[in-house]
């Protein structure tokens, strides 16, 4: 399972997202968002009530908006102004593409969770994988197992996905690219031209083409910086006076101890300390003091 130091390590290599949000990078695992395209399985007529939300229609009513969602046909509705809404019907599923894009390499895997907050109001577990060589759009069933309409903003995060390192890369070619854009038809849902082309722009079906996307966002730029100066202050805070004083003993221990070594070669006529300095000396006395003295060495 890899942790958010190792998506962040990742990214640019064998994990692409587009549009980054490093704010959605978490400790082992990185939410994605509703993105403007869904289609519900169901049929359902809804209104808003008093309080504004939505409910479903009664049979007869006193002159309000109907809007009559179609099975196979678009979960998505404006909402106020510049202001969509992703309505799951009770008791229906309802397909969602993600706002962001995908590529993985061969040799990274993964699985979808739901967030604990959409489970809350209503909508089943999310239990499905990413397999390797994925490019394209994620495409999630969202299970509404409530009496009531679940209302969610497009935009919102709905699905956390959890990478998985493979113990042998995989080169098989993927076979549900482009958010399994093909399969949609065997659920009933007919796609118009233009949502196609959306869903299968030629960058949004290569590794190389969503890389090229994300690194050259201004988030991805953000978080290299971000690791280059978490790199830097690791490095930095070894850099202390405590540090210095210990390093600097170490060395003039050293030196002394050579310098004795010399010492009795020359009062003994031998050439035994001299030879067996750095290993009885050094190997023997300095390394197992550094060892022993590890704790002292430490960051500001």
């Amino acid at each position: 399972m890899l942790s958010r130091k190792d998506i962040e390590n990742e990214l640019g290599k064998g994990i692409n997202i587009y549009p980054l949000h490093n704010k959605n990078i978490k400790g082992n695992s990185i939410n994605f968002t509703i993105g403007k395209n869904a289609w519900s399985l169901g049929s359902g007529k809804i209104v808003k009530n008093t309080n504004g939300k939505w409910i479903m229609a009664p049979e007869i009513d006193n002159g309000r908006k109907i809007v009559d969602i179609k099975s196979g046909k678009s979960a998505i509705i404006h909402d106020g102004k510049n202001y969509n809404k992703l309505i799951l019907l009770p008791h229906t599923t309802t397909i969602v593409e993600t706002s962001e894009v995908i590529g993985v390499n061969n040799y990274i895997g993964g699985t979808l969770h739901s967030k604990v907050g959409i489970v809350a109001k209503g909508i089943g577990d999310i239990g499905t994988m990413l397999g390797p060589n994925f490019c394209g759009h994620l495409m999630i069933s969202l299970h509404n197992i409530s009496d009531k309409i679940i209302e969610l903003p497009v935009g919102e995060t709905f699905v956390s996905l959890v990478f998985f390192y493979l113990k042998t890369p995989d080169n098989t070619i993927n076979t549900n690219m482009s958010g399994h854009v093909d399969k949609l038809a065997e659920l009933g849902i007919n796609i118009d031209q233009k949502t196609r082309e959306y869903l299968t722009e030629d960058w949004k079906m290569s590794l190389d083409g969503i890389k090229y996307k994300m690194t050259r966002s201004n988030e991805y730029k953000e978080l290299v910086s971000k690791i280059k100066q978490e790199k830097y202050s690791k490095l930095k805070s070894y850099f202390n006076w405590q540090n210095a004083l210990l390093i600097f003993a170490y060395i003039a221990l050293s030196i002394i101890m050579v310098v004795f070594a010399k010492h009795f070669d020359n009062k003994y006529n031998t050439t035994v300390w001299s030879e067996r300095a750095y290993t009885i000396i050094i190997s023997g006395i300095i390394l197992p003091l550094i060892v022993a003295s590890g704790k002292l060495f430490k960051h500001r």
